[in-house]
C-alpha cells in the first residue's frame, strides 16, 4: 500500500484523506495517499525506512500537488488513476489541479497553494 500506511481502505470512513505528488530531484513525479501530509513528507525527505522505496532512491525537492478528499477510498481511487495515467496526464494534473476532481466524481479539492507551501515548510522543519 502506498504512502507508508498498511490500513484497509475502510479504516478511515469518515476521515479526511490527501493525494500528493512530489517532484524528484530527476524530475519524475511520485503520489501517494496519508492522512497526515506533514508526517509523510517527513518520511519521504528524510529517506529513512518509513519513506516510500522509490523516493529512497529518488530525492524529494518539491511538494508538486495536493487534494484533500472525503475519505481514504476516494484518495485511493485518486491515487489508483494518477498511477494509471501518462507522464503528461500527470504534468497536466499539476498544471490544472482542479480536472483531478472530474477524476473521482467531485470528491476532491485541491489544496490551496498558501497551505501546500505551509506543509512543506513545516515537513522540512522535522
Amino acid at each position: 500500500m502506498s504512502g507508508g500506511e498498511a490500513r484497509s481502505a475502510g479504516d478511515d470512513a469518515g476521515r479526511p484523506c490527501y493525494v500528493y505528488m512530489v517532484r524528484c530531484a530527476d524530475g519524475s513525479l511520485y503520489t501517494g495517499v496519508t492522512s497526515d501530509v506533514r508526517r509523510r513528507l517527513a518520511e519521504h525527505l528524510g529517506r529513512t525506512s518509513r519513506a516510500a522505496r522509490y523516493t529512497r532512491s529518488h530525492r524529494v525537492e518539491a511538494l508538486a500537488m495536493l487534494w484533500k478528499t472525503p475519505c481514504r477510498r476516494v484518495a485511493l481511487s485518486l491515487e489508483w488513476h494518477i498511477h494509471h495515467s501518462t507522464r503528461a496526464q500527470k504534468e497536466r494534473l499539476v498544471r490544472h489541479p482542479s480536472t483531478a476532481a472530474a477524476l473521482v466524481d467531485g470528491r476532491c479539492h485541491t489544496v490551496p497553494s498558501n497551505w501546500r507551501r505551509a506543509y512543506w515548510e513545516a515537513a522540512r522543519a522535522l
